[in-house]
C-alpha cells in the first residue's frame, strides 16, 4: 500500500480547511524571525545579514498578499450568491 504525502492545513476562520493559510504562517514566521536576528552575530555561524524596515515591509507584504487575494476572492464570490459574507441591506 502507498502512502500518499499529505500538505498541512490550519483551521481558517470559517472553520474550514486552508492549506494555504499554514504556508503564509511559515513564511511569516521565518521573516519576523529574519528582521529580529538581522545584524546579530551568533557564534559558529557568523553576522546575519541586515534587513531594513522596507524590506521587512515588502517581504511582509509578499507574503500576505497570496491569503488576502485568496480571502477577497472568496468574499466576492460569496457576495454574488447571497452567501453569508454578503453585505446586510443590500450593499
Amino acid at each position: 500500500m502507498k502512502i500518499q504525502p499529505t500538505i498541512p492545513s490550519l483551521i481558517d476562520s470559517r472553520g474550514g480547511k486552508s492549506k494555504t493559510l499554514f504556508f503564509i504562517t511559515v513564511a511569516f514566521v521565518v521573516v519576523v524571525g529574519k528582521f529580529v536576528l538581522a545584524g546579530l552575530s551568533i557564534p559558529h555561524l557568523g553576522t546575519v545579514p541586515a534587513m531594513s524596515a522596507d524590506e521587512f515591509a515588502g517581504a511582509i507584504f509578499g507574503t500576505m498578499l497570496p491569503w488576502v487575494a485568496r480571502e477577497w476572492k472568496d468574499k466576492d464570490i460569496c457576495a454574488a450568491h447571497g452567501g453569508p459574507l454578503a453585505p446586510k441591506g443590500g450593499g
